[in-house]
């Protein structure tokens, strides 16, 4: 009843095409291999949940598209997913493969739990939109040059960026 889509290219994809059908999962797990940018909304579109098991992801755009599409992410927790994630409920930050697993599940067995998720997603997609981001990117500009070099009142620069807080 569950598919996973792998939609990228990378090195390991002959190793788990392999373990795919080592596992009895050929008719489970569909590769879908590198796809045009223009084509992802419907990927995005055809998923339940996004899972992002990168640990080398310095940007997290993925996170962000998938914020967009109202999905609830499940991902490897690492400093650059935590700047994306930030405080949102959008899913679940995990240590790793088999937490990945059992999150998944969790959110996938239970709909309102998916529901709530997605919501969460859709109101983290507004910290990403074009607009409010261009808006802080001109407020950094301005408090800078509003500091002139050298002087020591910067009072104003620090309240620019939110700080992170996950919890414990």
């Amino acid at each position: 009843q569950v598919r996973l889509l792998l939609v990228g290219a990378g090195p390991l994809g002959d190793e788990l095409r392999f373990l795919s059908r080592k596992n009895g999962l050929d008719g489970c797990v569909v590769f879908c291999g590198a796809v045009p940018q223009t084509a992802l909304p419907a990927y995005y579109a055809a998923a339940d949940v996004f899972c992002f098991p990168s640990t080398t992801e310095t940007q997290g755009i993925v996170l962000a598209e998938a914020f967009a599409a109202g999905l609830p992410i499940i991902a490897i927790d690492t400093p650059q997913t935590r700047d994306v994630f930030g405080v949102h409920l959008a899913g679940k930050l995990v240590s790793g493969a088999q937490a990945m697993a059992a999150a998944t599940h969790e959110l996938l067995a239970d709909p309102a739990k998916r529901a709530a998720a997605s919501a969460h997603a859709r109101a983290a997609a507004v910290h990403f939109d074009v607009a409010v981001t261009g808006e802080r990117m001109l407020a950094v500009y301005k408090t800078v040059l509003a500091s002139r070099a050298g002087s020591p009142d910067m009072a104003g620069f620090e309240s620019l960026f939110e700080v992170v807080d996950i919890g414990a």
